[in-house]
């Protein structure tokens, strides 16, 4: 009686991460989409195939659904491509769950920020392109040399420290002297004294005070 010999094991490594094939043929209409953001930019096909490490072909493929493509792939598509990850998910037809920003007060005419009792402000949707803990204030300018932002929210990151970033942009301001923040941008300083030019007066307004307890930029300006 011979023996059967016993086939060997082979080992195969764990099938790559891939989107759901019902989202490759949403990828494929919005085609379209993508060869106009390649034309925005100017970039070629070869220059997306450089990007992914592949070749013209396979970015083609890739376009039409033919083949399946990574997450990794998705990241580095929107780099390429300039937005977030997030859009170009939904895009292919993925439900993203979206993330919400609380509503901490609003801006009035005057610059003046006048705050809401905690939970009462509502929430808005984050901007896709945040990567921060953010909180959001409302516009309220229909008064003010900005009437175009009224009903605009800004958002920005909260704390109680003086970013860099905040010196010559529009930032949320906390001045020693002054019990409600202020929106405007923080152009002069020294030792002894801070100057802020009050953002949505009809007509400049130059706040000065001798302490700068908090300067936070607004990183983004959102429109609902």
């Amino acid at each position: 009686m011979t023996k059967t010999p016993r086939k060997k094991k082979t080992e195969t490594a764990p099938p790559a991460a891939v989107l759901p094939e019902s989202t490759e043929a949403r990828f494929a209409l919005n085609r379209q989409w993508v060869e106009d953001r390649q034309r925005t930019l100017g970039l070629s096909v070869a220059a997306l195939a450089e990007a992914l490490g592949t070749y013209p072909n396979m970015v083609w493929r890739i376009m039409s659904g033919a083949r399946r493509v990574t997450p990794q792939e998705i990241c580095t598509l929107a780099g390429v491509l300039r937005v977030p990850v997030t859009v170009l998910m939904r895009r292919w037809g993925f439900d993203v769950p979206s993330v919400s920003v609380p509503v901490i007060g609003e801006v009035n005419a005057a610059g003046r920020v006048s705050t809401f009792p905690a939970g009462q402000g509502g929430e808005v949707p984050s901007p896709d392109d945040s990567r921060n803990e953010l909180v959001a204030l409302r516009v309220r300018s229909a008064e003010s040399a900005y009437p175009l932002f009224d009903g605009y929210h800004f958002f920005y990151e909260p704390g109680q420290r003086v970013e860099p970033g905040a010196f010559g942009r529009l930032s949320v301001l906390e001045l020693g002297t002054h019990t409600a923040p202020i929106v405007g941008v923080l152009d002069k300083t020294s030792v002894t004294r801070v100057s802020v030019a009050v953002w949505g007066l009809k007509g400049a307004e130059r706040v000065e005070d001798y302490t700068l307890v908090s300067a936070k930029p607004v990183l983004w300006m959102r429109a609902f």
